[in-house]
């Protein structure tokens, strides 16, 4: 698995957010810009830049031909793999699935035919690789949500520690992340 190469903004860009030019701790900024990503993306399942992604499912869906992907937006597959009960891996062939990842919906992996002989726990594993493929893209919500988390952890270094959100703070992420949850398609 890769993780992103760079962030949404920059400490510089979060700098001139939280207003504070003189004496400001970049290195923290930046910190808190990582920080920020990771929570908006573990709270939406939205990854905001490019990475690759491991999902692992035990067994196969019943009475579906598709599984769903746990992360959006969906770029593309970059393998799909089978183990059996000795463990032994068999990647299929990119012609027995096809991606359906419709813009602004969750996305999902369609097989043509429901592969067989795989143990039950973790019997199938795919790699794909999502995220926004220029931060441009990334929707401005995801990112006022971020910014607000840099300003408020920046001046708040206490809340940051043991991980509390004022309520009201939690309202306002809560409400500007809700539209960009990755729900269950099962």
């Amino acid at each position: 698995m890769t993780a992103p190469t760079s962030e949404p903004f920059t400490a510089e860009e979060a700098v001139e957010y939280v207003r504070q030019l003189a004496g400001v701790d970049t290195v923290r900024l930046g910190e808190l810009v990582v920080a920020a990503r990771q929570f908006v993306e573990e709270r939406t399942s939205h990854r905001l830049l490019t990475q690759t992604r491991r999902l692992s499912i035990d067994g196969f869906p019943c009475h579906r031909d598709w599984v769903p992907l746990t992360s959006a937006p969906v770029q593309s597959v970059a393998w799909v793999k089978t183990y059996n009960d000795a463990g032994a891996e068999t990647e299929l062939d990119s012609a027995t699935y096809w991606l359906d990842a419709p813009a602004g919906e969750p996305a999902r992996l369609v097989f043509r035919s429901t592969p067989s002989r795989m143990r039950e726990q973790s019997g199938l594993r795919i790699q794909f690789v999502a995220g926004y493929t220029a931060v441009e893209d990334i929707p401005a919500p995801l990112c006022l949500a971020m910014q607000m988390l840099i300003a408020h952890w920046y001046v708040n270094p206490t809340g940051m520690a043991n991980g509390s959100v004022p309520r009201e703070l939690d309202f306002s992420v809560t409400t500007l992340l809700e539209p960009y949850v990755v729900g269950d398609l099962g």
